[in-house]
């Protein structure tokens, strides 16, 4: 009895079916981006941080400037009484005279805000009245000359520190391109009863060629560097993120 019972526990051992074993794959270990990119070769990740830093630096100008154009207009509006508009200044220096054949025309206006002691460049020509460039039959001098935003009229030549406010090359002589380079302005504008200045290009000859007035210029001092960033985005900030659960 014994035997045909251990029997059938054989037979129907060998009628079971196991479950297949299953394979476990192993586990990835994932390398966060932040190590990858350290990884890089030196100078690639150089070039990723100088790239960051100038992508700052933009967003920094950006709102300057548009920070910049709010002051000037609140200024404005509440110094409008004392401003000194286009028309008077061209007025005051032509001794009322504003029907010239000829104009000055530039490329690019002055950056805003300029900063004190960084250099600009103006770019421009001598145009009639229709804006076709002309050239003129003699070499004329211009000028570039720095004046108070307000009234009474006055042309500023001096800083405080009894330095030329105006640097680089103020003067040139032309037949028809107007090239100003290197400007430099020597003091912020924040000294100034309305916290800005006026530039204006002037022609030797008053009677042929009308000046061409920069109106509304703040003059900080900070320059934007990339060393100079109050607060650095470091590269594995930027590129850091969290595993998955």
């Amino acid at each position: 009895m014994k035997n045909m019972d251990q029997e059938a526990f054989a037979n129907k051992k060998s009628t079971l079916i196991f479950p297949t074993e299953i394979e476990i794959s192993k586990v990835l270990n994932r390398i966060p981006l932040f190590q990858q990119a350290s990884s890089l070769p030196f100078s690639m990740s150089l070039a990723i941080k100088s790239e960051v830093n100038k992508f700052l630096i933009d967003i920094e100008k950006n709102l300057g400037a548009e920070k910049t154009s709010k002051v000037i207009q609140s200024t404005v509006n509440v110094n409008k009484p004392i401003f000194v508009s286009k028309k008077t200044l061209i007025e005051h220096l032509c001794c009322g005279l504003l029907d010239q054949p000829y104009r000055l025309s530039f490329n690019d206006d002055i950056p805003r805000p300029a900063y004190k002691d960084k250099a600009f460049t103006l770019k421009g020509n001598i145009v009639d009245k229709n804006k076709n460039i002309v050239k003129l039959l003699e070499p004329m001098l211009f000028y570039a000359k720095l004046y108070k935003a307000e009234h009474p009229i006055s042309q500023i030549e001096f800083t405080r520190h009894d330095e030329k406010i105006l640097a680089g090359n103020p003067i040139i002589e032309t037949l028809s391109g107007i090239y100003f380079r290197k400007l430099t302005i020597k003091e912020v504008s924040f000294y100034q009863p309305c916290k800005m200045y006026n530039l204006i290009i002037v022609p030797e000859d008053l009677n042929l060629i009308q000046p061409y007035v920069f109106l509304e210029i703040i003059v900080k001092t900070k320059n934007f560097k990339s060393c100079d960033l109050k607060k650095k985005i470091k590269i594995e900030e930027l590129l850091e993120f969290e595993d998955l659960p």
